[in-house]
Protein backbone atom coordinates (compact mmCIF):
# COMPACT_ATOMS: atom_id res chain seq x y z
CA UNK A 1 0.00 0.00 0.00
CA UNK A 2 2.24 2.81 -1.38
CA UNK A 3 1.43 6.24 -0.36
CA UNK A 4 2.50 9.66 -2.79
CA UNK A 5 3.75 11.10 0.93
CA UNK A 6 6.78 12.16 1.79
CA UNK A 7 7.34 9.67 4.35
CA UNK A 8 7.24 6.89 1.52
CA UNK A 9 10.54 6.75 1.63
CA UNK A 10 9.93 4.08 3.82
CA UNK A 11 9.42 1.51 0.90
CA UNK A 12 13.44 1.19 0.08
CA UNK A 13 15.58 -1.44 -1.91
CA UNK A 14 17.99 -1.00 1.56
CA UNK A 15 15.47 -3.51 2.93
CA UNK A 16 15.69 -6.13 0.49
CA UNK A 17 16.41 -9.89 1.92
CA UNK A 18 17.53 -8.24 5.49
CA UNK A 19 16.66 -10.63 8.30
CA UNK A 20 17.74 -8.17 11.39
CA UNK A 21 14.77 -6.12 11.15
CA UNK A 22 12.43 -6.74 14.09
CA UNK A 23 9.37 -4.41 12.65
CA UNK A 24 7.13 -4.02 9.90
CA UNK A 25 5.69 -0.10 9.12
CA UNK A 26 1.55 -0.61 9.31
CA UNK A 27 1.12 3.33 9.38
CA UNK A 28 0.03 4.23 5.87
CA UNK A 29 2.15 7.87 6.19
CA UNK A 30 5.18 6.51 6.39
CA UNK A 31 4.67 4.06 3.19
CA UNK A 32 4.66 0.37 2.45
CA UNK A 33 4.91 -2.71 4.63
CA UNK A 34 8.20 -3.13 4.81
CA UNK A 35 10.65 -4.24 7.95
CA UNK A 36 12.08 -0.88 9.81
CA UNK A 37 13.73 -0.32 13.30
CA UNK A 38 12.43 2.66 15.59
CA UNK A 39 15.78 4.78 13.91
CA UNK A 40 14.07 4.79 10.57
CA UNK A 41 11.24 6.72 12.43
CA UNK A 42 12.91 9.36 13.97
CA UNK A 43 15.11 9.79 10.55
CA UNK A 44 11.73 10.57 8.68
CA UNK A 45 10.35 12.54 11.06
CA UNK A 46 12.35 13.70 14.10
CA UNK A 47 10.21 16.22 15.41
CA UNK A 48 7.93 12.94 16.10
CA UNK A 49 8.36 10.96 19.53
CA UNK A 50 8.24 7.12 19.12
CA UNK A 51 9.02 4.39 21.51
CA UNK A 52 9.07 0.47 20.91
CA UNK A 53 6.35 -1.66 23.75
CA UNK A 54 5.37 -5.08 24.05
CA UNK A 55 3.46 -5.70 20.37
CA UNK A 56 5.68 -2.80 18.37
CA UNK A 57 6.54 0.65 17.72
CA UNK A 58 4.46 3.44 18.94
CA UNK A 59 4.17 7.29 17.88
CA UNK A 60 2.92 9.48 20.43
CA UNK A 61 0.61 11.28 18.64
CA UNK A 62 -1.37 13.91 21.27
CA UNK A 63 -0.19 12.44 23.77
CA UNK A 64 -1.87 8.73 23.07
CA UNK A 65 0.31 6.18 21.43
CA UNK A 66 -0.35 5.18 18.29
CA UNK A 67 1.10 2.01 16.29
CA UNK A 68 3.03 2.64 13.55
CA UNK A 69 4.86 -1.19 13.32
CA UNK A 70 4.24 -4.30 14.76
CA UNK A 71 6.69 -6.97 15.81
CA UNK A 72 8.21 -8.56 12.80
CA UNK A 73 7.15 -12.74 12.55
CA UNK A 74 9.95 -14.78 10.69
CA UNK A 75 8.95 -16.85 8.03
CA UNK A 76 10.25 -20.07 8.27
CA UNK A 77 11.15 -23.01 5.67
CA UNK A 78 8.86 -26.03 5.52
CA UNK A 79 9.66 -28.04 8.75
CA UNK A 80 11.73 -25.74 10.06
CA UNK A 81 11.00 -24.97 14.16
CA UNK A 82 11.06 -21.00 15.06
CA UNK A 83 13.85 -19.97 17.91
CA UNK A 84 11.49 -19.74 20.60
CA UNK A 85 13.92 -18.06 23.35
CA UNK A 86 13.65 -19.23 27.19
CA UNK A 87 12.03 -16.45 28.32
CA UNK A 88 9.33 -17.12 25.77
CA UNK A 89 8.77 -20.56 26.72
CA UNK A 90 9.05 -19.70 30.39
CA UNK A 91 6.88 -17.03 30.22
CA UNK A 92 4.51 -19.75 28.46
CA UNK A 93 4.18 -22.24 30.85
CA UNK A 94 4.27 -20.27 33.81
CA UNK A 95 1.23 -18.30 32.21
CA UNK A 96 -0.69 -21.98 31.90
CA UNK A 97 0.14 -22.95 35.27
CA UNK A 98 -0.14 -19.88 37.13
CA UNK A 99 -2.78 -18.05 34.98
CA UNK A 100 -5.47 -20.59 35.30
CA UNK A 101 -6.75 -21.09 31.69
CA UNK A 102 -5.00 -24.54 31.31
CA UNK A 103 -6.54 -25.75 34.55
CA UNK A 104 -10.37 -25.68 32.87
CA UNK A 105 -9.02 -29.23 31.09
CA UNK A 106 -5.84 -30.17 32.97
CA UNK A 107 -4.18 -30.17 36.25
CA UNK A 108 -0.29 -30.12 36.60
CA UNK A 109 1.38 -32.97 37.70
CA UNK A 110 5.03 -31.71 38.00
CA UNK A 111 7.20 -28.17 37.38
CA UNK A 112 11.15 -27.75 36.95
CA UNK A 113 11.30 -24.59 36.05
CA UNK A 114 14.93 -25.20 35.42
CA UNK A 115 15.06 -27.10 32.66
CA UNK A 116 11.52 -25.86 31.46
CA UNK A 117 9.32 -28.45 31.48
CA UNK A 118 6.34 -29.56 33.42
CA UNK A 119 3.77 -32.76 33.20
CA UNK A 120 0.22 -31.89 33.21
CA UNK A 121 -3.14 -34.81 33.17
CA UNK A 122 -6.17 -33.80 31.76
CA UNK A 123 -9.05 -33.71 33.83
CA UNK A 124 -10.89 -37.47 33.27
CA UNK A 125 -14.03 -35.49 32.04
CA UNK A 126 -12.51 -33.93 29.91
CA UNK A 127 -10.29 -36.32 28.29
CA UNK A 128 -13.71 -38.85 28.05
CA UNK A 129 -15.27 -35.91 26.63
CA UNK A 130 -12.45 -35.81 23.97
CA UNK A 131 -12.07 -39.49 23.08
CA UNK A 132 -16.11 -39.62 22.72
CA UNK A 133 -16.30 -37.05 20.20
CA UNK A 134 -13.07 -38.15 18.16
CA UNK A 135 -10.77 -35.39 18.86
CA UNK A 136 -8.65 -37.56 20.75
CA UNK A 137 -8.09 -41.10 20.08
CA UNK A 138 -9.36 -44.00 22.45
CA UNK A 139 -7.15 -45.17 25.16
CA UNK A 140 -5.55 -41.75 25.08
CA UNK A 141 -3.73 -41.19 28.54
CA UNK A 142 -4.19 -37.55 28.51
CA UNK A 143 -0.74 -36.84 30.27
CA UNK A 144 1.42 -34.70 28.23
CA UNK A 145 5.10 -33.55 28.81
CA UNK A 146 5.15 -29.94 27.91
CA UNK A 147 9.57 -28.88 26.88
CA UNK A 148 10.25 -26.23 24.93
CA UNK A 149 9.68 -28.15 21.58
CA UNK A 150 6.48 -28.50 22.09
CA UNK A 151 6.12 -24.67 22.63
CA UNK A 152 7.91 -24.30 19.42
CA UNK A 153 5.83 -27.01 17.72
CA UNK A 154 2.68 -24.52 18.66
CA UNK A 155 4.07 -21.15 17.60
CA UNK A 156 5.08 -23.06 14.10
CA UNK A 157 1.91 -24.67 13.49
CA UNK A 158 0.28 -21.21 14.33
CA UNK A 159 2.87 -19.28 11.61
CA UNK A 160 2.02 -21.42 9.04
CA UNK A 161 -1.63 -20.90 8.93
CA UNK A 162 -2.34 -24.67 10.24
CA UNK A 163 -4.70 -23.37 12.61
CA UNK A 164 -7.40 -20.07 12.89
CA UNK A 165 -5.47 -19.28 15.85
CA UNK A 166 -4.31 -15.34 14.41
CA UNK A 167 -0.78 -14.67 14.29
CA UNK A 168 -0.94 -11.32 17.13
CA UNK A 169 -1.33 -14.38 19.41
CA UNK A 170 2.56 -15.01 18.97
CA UNK A 171 4.09 -12.00 18.16
CA UNK A 172 5.92 -11.73 21.56
CA UNK A 173 7.67 -15.00 20.63
CA UNK A 174 9.95 -12.46 18.10
CA UNK A 175 10.50 -9.96 20.53
CA UNK A 176 13.74 -9.91 22.47
CA UNK A 177 12.23 -8.75 25.81
CA UNK A 178 8.11 -8.44 26.90
CA UNK A 179 6.64 -7.92 30.44
CA UNK A 180 4.44 -11.25 30.17
CA UNK A 181 2.20 -13.09 28.23
CA UNK A 182 -1.38 -13.16 28.55
CA UNK A 183 -2.84 -16.62 29.92
CA UNK A 184 -5.33 -17.56 27.20
CA UNK A 185 -3.01 -16.91 24.51
CA UNK A 186 0.00 -18.74 26.66
CA UNK A 187 -2.90 -21.90 26.02
CA UNK A 188 -3.64 -21.56 23.13
CA UNK A 189 -0.05 -21.81 21.87
CA UNK A 190 0.42 -25.20 24.60
CA UNK A 191 -2.79 -26.50 22.76
CA UNK A 192 -1.40 -25.65 19.36
CA UNK A 193 1.62 -27.26 20.38
CA UNK A 194 0.03 -30.09 21.77
CA UNK A 195 -2.91 -31.12 19.99
CA UNK A 196 -1.82 -29.17 16.68
CA UNK A 197 -5.25 -26.97 16.94
CA UNK A 198 -7.24 -25.49 20.03
CA UNK A 199 -9.71 -28.08 21.17
CA UNK A 200 -10.73 -26.27 24.85
CA UNK A 201 -11.99 -22.58 23.82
Amino acid sequence: MTTNNKNAGLDNCRFANLDNYRFVNIDERYGDEVPVEIQDYMRFNPEGHFFEWLDGIYEEVDGVGVKVAVVRLPLLGEGELPAVSRHFTEAVIIGCIEGGATNRWARVLSYQPEKLTATLQMIPDELEDCISSGELEEGSTGIYRVTIETIQRGVQRILSGETEVPLETIRLYAREWYMDIDSIEADTILQVGIFGKVIFG
